[in-house]
């Protein structure tokens, strides 16, 4: 009996300290010296019984953040915060390149949190010549500003010749924008007329719409539709407002975005995104139960009809592109092909700006107006909801 409490209170305790640790890099030191062969590094004491084996998977680069800010005297609640400062997408983005840079580290026998700045020019350079371009060498340097210590104590984005590298990189490999002109909303417009009556449609086919019909209306992202809860959205007698209550990618301190106000269009009610979210509701209220998972607005159209993952609906709407004629562009160029659309309807910047929720004009100028392959003017959906749903 006293065996059996003493194991339940080992239980207790490994859950109490499991809460204190980030789920993805619980138990890293474990995995990471389980399998340490080779040499320690002998200028960081904090890290040196692990580093000499980083792991294949992202694990040993998110352990290289955990062994940086231990060895600056971070812990307990304090590492908590610090580390919810990188968003999951980040850290996932840094894990791949730390990762890297442990693998380098073991080859050339240097301090993985304190080398020299040679050494950590010659990772740089080495991803340059393994074909990576500006973007992704600029992310890796990001990620070694998050655990390395150069003596001189700057980070690595702020020395000098880093700085004067990433200059040389963009010279000699000036990243291109993925797109030089953008689809003409029109044909997807066109191919939902086709469809007929949002009652006559399939579940599938209504769902297809729905997604495309919002992020056309809205200009905003797959991750703003996949974040759509039934609990917040209000029909009103002019149509409905939806507000977003969990962080989007542009969300920042002192900013978040606007609720999403979709008026009623009479002009084509088959285009109409308010009916078809009403049929769309009305079509899944029976595979809806009161749990918090089934609030999400989207959900598969095939059984079980779990909630919709963001990269399933981005599928949706590359299907979306493809049944209308549309090929050779991204689910999320739905965003440049619809405020595009809106600017080349007339309507005014500052419209466009505040319906996809920017706050600097340079963002829509710079990476999303593009000209469009159509010639006429004929989105006057666009310029409708821009104008009386802003």
């Amino acid at each position: 009996m006293a065996a059996r409490q003493s194991g339940r209170n080992l239980d207790r305790s490994k859950v109490a300290y499991g809460s204190m640790v980030p789920p993805d890099v619980e138990n890293a030191d474990t995995r990471a010296c389980s399998s340490s062969k080779g040499k320690a590094y002998h200028s960081s004491t904090t890290y040196a019984r692990c580093a000499s084996a980083p792991q294949d998977s992202a694990t040993s680069g998110l352990l290289l953040i955990r062994k940086s800010l231990e060895a600056r005297g971070v812990q307990g609640e304090t590492f908590q915060v610090i580390w919810a400062s990188w968003r999951p997408s980040t850290r996932q983005q840094y894990a791949s390149y730390l990762s890297r840079w442990s693998k380098f580290c073991v080859q050339c026998q240097c301090d993985p949190l304190r080398p020299t700045i040679d050494e950590v020019l010659q990772f740089l350079t080495k991803l340059y010549e393994d074909g990576l371009g500006y973007s992704a060498i600029n992310t890796a340097r990001s990620a070694l500003s998050a655990v390395v210590i150069l003596p001189d104590n700057k980070t690595v984005g702020c020395h000098p010749l880093v700085i004067r590298f990433l200059k040389g990189i963009f010279e000699l490999r000036t990243p291109q924008p993925r797109y030089n002109e953008t689809w003409d909303v029109d044909k997807v417009l066109q191919f939902f007329r086709n469809m007929g009556e949002n009652s006559e449609l399939s579940l599938k086919d209504l769902t297809l719409k729905l997604c495309s019909l919002l992020l056309l209306i809205t200009a905003h992202r797959v991750q703003t539709i996949h974040l759509i809860r039934l609990r917040n959205i209000c029909f009103h007698d002019d149509g409905c407002t939806i507000y977003i209550t969990e962080k989007l990618k542009q969300s920042r301190p002192g900013f978040h975005p606007k609720p999403l106000q979709l008026p009623f269009y009479t002009e084509d009610k088959t285009l109409c995104v308010v009916t078809c979210l009403r049929q769309y509701i009305n079509s899944t209220v029976e595979f809806r139960c009161e749990s918090d998972e089934t609030d999400q607005l989207l959900l598969c159209y095939q059984q079980p009809h779990e909630p919709a993952a963001k990269d399933t609906i981005a599928r949706w709407l590359k299907t979306v592109l493809i049944r209308a004629g549309i090929t050779n562009f991204a689910p999320h160029s739905f965003r440049g092909a619809s405020s595009s659309a809106m600017f080349k309807s007339g309507v005014a910047v500052e419209d466009i700006l505040k319906v996809a929720g920017w706050s600097n004009v340079s963002t829509f100028k710079k990476f999303y107006n593009k000209p469009l392959e159509s010639k006429d003017k004929s989105n006057t959906i666009l310029n409708y909801y821009a104008k009386v749903g802003k």
